[in-house]
């Protein structure tokens, strides 16, 4: 059994630049309502999901359930409502806890099945690295850069979009080729070519958490890292044209060492969902890449590039 405890979204998600999503113009077409990612593990892999979660405005979630609970008051005799309502209570809050830690060992075991404490079951295919973040770093301040939230996430977009390029050029490589992968992502204006149009601040869910991987780890014990987020691609870049052709999921739990690093690391999940009405099609999930070594995002790769020249300059 894995133990999961809840904890509040990351401290510099408030000072992040807000984020954008689908507004109520057309659940197909894209248009930007500035409005935070949700704290769910649940992703808008559906037009029905999308229409309840990013158009219905949660002022009027809370007035209809205020409403109904009104209507019970007035019409329901009080010698039912005293009944009735405290084990409805209790029943329901009880419910929700045992579903929410339901929904989120089902998430993190996606992404733990080939995880131990040690990762001595993971391969360099299996993981990413990811640069931590440094206010006084010179590429933060060129790029408009201003918190650790934003960096975090133009990284792992890069890294997204990296798994699944490779991941396709593997798959067809390998004679196992991908046919839905390919229709979803490949590019409009080149049949040739696969093209991954998604962005940083399009991502419409996001939940941060602390687990232990070993049931008979001590509760007061080091957790690790624990990070699922989703966000939508399209047909094209261009804001004007473009349709959702689906939901990107992405699970990321922490490898910890013991070593100080510029970096951290983590074990990645890529679960691609296409885009249907009412019900999903077929999911592919991505996990370890063979052959291939620790995906690294830019920002990453261009540091450690540009510390290696200053050390050859010194020399």
């Amino acid at each position: 059994m894995i133990s999961i405890r809840r904890v509040q979204p990351i401290s510099f998600l408030s000072r992040s630049t807000l984020l954008v999503r689908p507004s109520a113009t057309s659940i197909f077409k894209y248009s930007t309502t500035a409005v935070p990612p949700r704290k769910s593990y649940k992703a808008n892999t559906t037009g029905l999901k999308l229409f309840w979660n990013s158009t219905i405005p949660v002022n009027v979630k809370y007035f209809g359930v205020i409403g109904i609970s009104a209507y019970s008051f007035i019409h329901v005799h009080p010698d039912i409502l005293i009944t009735v309502l405290p084990p409805l209570f209790i029943g329901s809050y009880l419910g929700y806890k045992y579903y929410y830690k339901k929904v989120a060992q089902t998430e993190i075991n996606k992404v733990l099945r080939t995880y131990n404490k040690e990762g001595e079951r993971l391969t360099n295919g299996d993981k990413i690295q990811v640069k931590k973040y440094d206010e006084s770093d010179v590429w933060n301040v060129l790029h408009g850069i201003e918190n650790e939230f934003d960096h975090f996430k133009i990284q792992l977009i890069d890294v997204i979009e990296q798994r699944i390029l490779n991941y396709i050029i593997k798959s067809k490589d390998e004679g196992h080729d991908q046919y839905m992968i390919r229709k979803l992502f490949i590019d409009q204006e080149n049949d040739d070519q696969f093209s991954i149009n998604i962005h940083e601040n399009e991502v419409e869910t996001w939940i941060m958490t602390k687990i232990s991987i070993d049931p008979n780890a001590d509760p007061y014990d080091d957790k690790i890292e624990f990070i699922k987020f989703s966000l939508p691609f399209y047909s094209s870049k261009d804001k004007t044209i473009r349709q959702r052709l689906g939901t990107i999921e992405t699970y990321l739990l922490e490898v910890p060492t013991d070593e100080v690093n510029e970096f951290k690391e983590y074990k990645i999940g890529i679960e691609i969902t296409p885009y249907g009405f009412l019900s999903t099609k077929e999911t592919i999930f991505i996990s370890s890449i063979d052959n291939e070594g620790i995906t690294k995002s830019k920002i990453l790769s261009q540091g450690q590039k540009t510390t290696e020249d200053e050390e050859e300059i010194t020399l």
